[in-house]
């Protein structure tokens, strides 16, 4: 009887070990501030080919929160807002705060709970917008390899920490050479690096600053989209009639300029310019990956979307419009048909939960305001997934206590300033369903302002459709406003 059980065991455990390698590798591609509403993936044919072709493509895909620190602690956590990530980019608003360092991050990102199941980890690029800073340099628990941007968004003149577990940590200083210091290739080449060396199964994080200001090219792509305009939708540079019924901020703003207009027009084109190397990498590491015989996960999105004149936004993010808070949003892998479009709402705090079931911890998911898209996207009905009919969104305005806007006074360089204050602080439901495609939004100002907008009728959000909702129209957003702030 002792051989038998022992062989039981052994078979067992063979048995437990050969499936926990038959699980696949992950691979999240994250830009920043891209916009999917303005038409950037229309420039992105590697894209296209290696992953939409091969995969879904979700038509719905937002964000919880449209700007860049508190996405970017969502999609590590699968939270939302009011449940213990960043409220804002700054450090009070938890972006590398306190809360974040000591309670959130050791216990509560998906990198914690990959190394809990055996996945080997990597990350490179840009993390939350104060990590970093001052003395606090150190590397988050849960990463095997780690190439960490210190602070925001930038192309030349930074900063990189590296290191890992069991790796010592060292601090990189870059200039302005491209060959050795651009960093969108600096991250790339890491991340090429890393799919060498990890074994399998693996976790890989290449989070690039592209497309985000200042908009810098490599010079190979340089002037190559020179002549594109920003899209002028219905909504660009919206009439008084139409901003005189949005909140206090949004009233504030003046009309766009024909210079400021020039100026949109050659940000927009350098954004599109250095979405060039993030399609030429994708391209690189797609046919690596082929050439190794491996098939990941791939999840492409974007920590927010992207204004470009439209309620004379000259260029933001940061707002509760269509244009901020989609994101492209694309996965593909084993067992996941392609091509295909699908329309149920996806988001970034999805994200973690089905990197949980992904690896076979759905236990993990516990704490989590995202629902897993892990069963979904390879055909299997899921109706907790598919039947979703609502999101929250929401976002803490940052502000000087002096004046209570983001400078004191705004600072206007001739084309924008930046358009956020406390007052600038809102809750809404997203409701995309068969008899109802809108979005309400109640702002934390001394009016409760309301902001509604029936999509179907209104896709460009020009009048506010508050005044439309009867009162129990009204309740019934407001009731479940309420219930999703739990």
């Amino acid at each position: 009887m002792v051989p038998s059980l022992l062989l039981f065991f052994l078979l067992a455990y063979t048995t437990h070990n050969a499936s926990a390698d038959d699980r696949p590798n992950i691979l999240l591609l994250l830009t920043d501030d891209q916009d999917v509403v303005l038409g950037s993936f229309d420039h992105m044919p590697h894209l296209k080919t290696h992953l939409q072709d091969k995969g879904v493509t979700f038509e719905n895909g937002f964000v919880h929160t449209p700007i860049c620190c508190p996405s970017r602690s969502q999609i590590l956590t699968g939270r939302y807002t009011h449940h213990g990530v960043a409220h804002n980019n700054s450090r009070s608003g938890n972006c590398y705060g306190d809360e974040w360092i000591h309670q959130i991050e050791n216990q509560h990102t998906y990198a914690i709970h990959a190394k809990e199941a055996g996945y080997h980890t990597a990350y490179a690029g840009k993390y939350l917008n104060a990590y970093g800073y001052g003395d606090d340099k150190k590397v988050p628990p849960g990463w095997d390899r780690w190439f960490g941007l210190v602070g925001n968004s930038i192309y030349y003149d930074y900063s990189i920490i590296e290191g890992g577990i069991g790796k010592n940590m060292m601090v990189q200083h870059h200039g302005k050479d491209y060959a050795k210091d651009y960093l969108p290739d600096l991250l790339f080449n890491q991340t090429m690096k890393v799919l060498d060396e990890l074994p399998e199964p693996w976790l890989v994080v290449l989070s690039w600053p592209s497309p985000h200001g200042p908009f810098t090219p490599a010079p190979w792509a340089k002037d190559t989209m020179a002549g594109i305009k920003a899209p002028r939708t219905e909504s660009y540079n919206a009439s008084s009639e139409y901003q005189e019924q949005k909140h206090w901020l949004l009233r504030q703003l003046n009309p766009i300029s024909n210079s400021t207009a020039a100026e949109v027009d050659t940000y927009y084109q350098r954004r599109l310019e250095t979405l060039k190397s993030v399609d030429d990498h994708i391209d690189k590491i797609m046919s690596k990956l082929d050439d190794k015989g491996q098939d990941p996960v791939v999840v492409y999105t974007s920590d927010n979307g992207f204004q470009f004149g439209q309620h004379r936004l000259a260029m933001d993010k940061r707002h509760l419009y269509e244009n901020d808070i989609r994101v492209p949003f694309v996965v593909r892998g084993p067992g996941i048909p392609g091509p295909r479009k699908w329309s149920p709402i996806v988001s970034n705090i999805d994200i973690a939960p089905t990197f949980m079931d992904i690896m076979g911890l759905p236990e993990a998911k516990e704490g989590m305001d995202g629902i897993s898209f892990w069963d979904y996207v390879r055909g299997k009905t899921d109706h907790e997934f598919q039947n979703r009919r609502d999101l929250l969104i929401s976002y803490h305005g940052e502000a000087d206590p002096h004046c209570g806007m983001a400078d004191c006074p705004p600072v206007y360089d001739g084309v924008w300033w930046m358009p956020d204050s406390f007052n600038n602080t809102y809750n809404c439901v997203r409701t995309l369903a068969v008899d109802d495609d809108s979005i309400y939004c109640r702002f934390e100002d001394d009016q409760s302002f309301v902001e509604f907008y029936d999509i179907a009728q209104n896709p460009h959000q020009l009048a506010n459709d508050y005044p439309t909702l009867n009162q129990v129209e009204r309740q019934k957003y407001e009731y479940r406003l309420k219930e999703l702030l739990k």
